[in-house]
């Protein structure tokens, strides 16, 4: 454990569970990315050692990036005057996202080098945010072709493609589970309830589906698991799950609105977003302890946070000139 981490354990188990206007030691931020240019849905490299983004440019455009996470070694892939966005590692050299170089949005992938650029949907509706599997064999999106959001996927390399779900509401934030033969996903809001899909069948059932919302819903990667929210606005609580669809229970953390979940690879920290009084600030923690850690505490938004190797988690903030990127470690 590092200094910082003894010496702050302590301040940050007392924290746990505090109410929304306790304070809670905060480990300092390293800003990775710096001008002009909004950086959105960052996440790690699979391996760990770098981490891929949208950038919109002033001009407009949206450009996928790619860097390390002390900043160097930037590049962009895919480049073209466009709105290129929701970049996701598909294995650790090959990107899906979506774009609307050629009018609707359509998907695309690329290599990590930024060679091999190839478009996958061709539809006069929109297709987007691509969902890679774990095993990097299929990409689930969303698609508008039936006049709402239902569920799609298909190979990489953009065969194999077939609807996997429609229902009578839009279907959103499709989550994987770790042998990739099943799909939780979100329908939408008033009460947005938890579907579940069999990949190779293509029977959806109800996974959760109660009197109040449920949704942002991500597996664990192990598969046992799966966290979501549950209820409105600044009532939303967080929710832990078996894959069975049983044992649900309720995380104790500071109430508001909560959003952005993702998973530590450690399988136990759950890295999410809470809102108060219209500020946005990052938090991680330990869904079998209940401890509770504030990665940031700032009046500026902190935002899409990812959480990589190590508890290291990369987020983006418009404390900088622009909203630029920044590293956090959970202590």
């Amino acid at each position: 454990m590092s200094m910082w981490g003894r010496c702050c354990a302590g301040a940050l188990i007392l924290a746990s569970g505090v109410g929304a206007g306790a304070k809670s030691v905060v480990p300092p931020a390293t800003q990775i990315t710096t001008g002009d240019a909004e950086w959105f849905w960052p996440t790690w490299s699979p391996d760990g050692r770098e981490i891929l983004a949208s950038a919109k440019q002033p001009g407009g455009d949206s450009e996928i990036k790619i860097l390390r996470s002390d900043g160097g070694g930037l590049r962009t892939v895919g480049h073209g005057p466009t709105t290129d966005r929701h970049p996701r590692w598909v294995g650790n050299d090959l990107i899906a996202f979506d774009s609307d170089r050629h009018g609707k949005y359509d998907l695309f992938v690329v290599r990590a080098d930024g060679s091999a650029l190839s478009r996958l949907t061709s539809h006069a509706a929109d297709d987007a945010a691509a969902f890679p599997s774990p095993d990097g064999r299929w990409i689930a999106y969303t698609s508008n072709r039936t006049g709402r959001w239902a569920l799609h996927i298909m190979r990489p390399d953009g065969s194999g493609e077939r609807q996997l779900a429609d229902l009578p509401k839009h279907i959103y934030s499709p989550a994987w589970s770790a042998d990739a033969k099943r799909i939780v996903f979100m329908t939408a809001a008033p009460n947005s309830d938890l579907y579940d899909v069999d990949v190779e069948s293509a029977a959806v059932r109800p996974f959760v589906a109660t009197d109040v919302s449920e949704g942002g819903v991500r597996w664990s990667p192990d598969g046992a698991r799966l966290v979501y929210v549950r209820g409105d606005g600044p009532n939303r609580e967080l929710m832990i799950i078996g894959a069975d669809g049983t044992g649900s229970r309720r995380v104790d953390v500071p109430s508001g609105e909560l959003s952005w979940l993702t998973w530590c690879p450690d399988n136990k920290r759950v890295v999410f977003t809470r809102t108060e009084a219209g500020n946005e600030d990052v938090y991680a923690v330990d869904v079998d302890d209940g401890r509770v850690a504030r990665l940031t505490d700032h009046p500026s938004r902190d935002t899409s946070p990812s959480c990589g190797p190590g508890g290291r988690v990369v987020f983006g903030s418009a404390r900088a000139p622009a909203m630029n990127l920044f590293v956090v470690p959970i202590p």
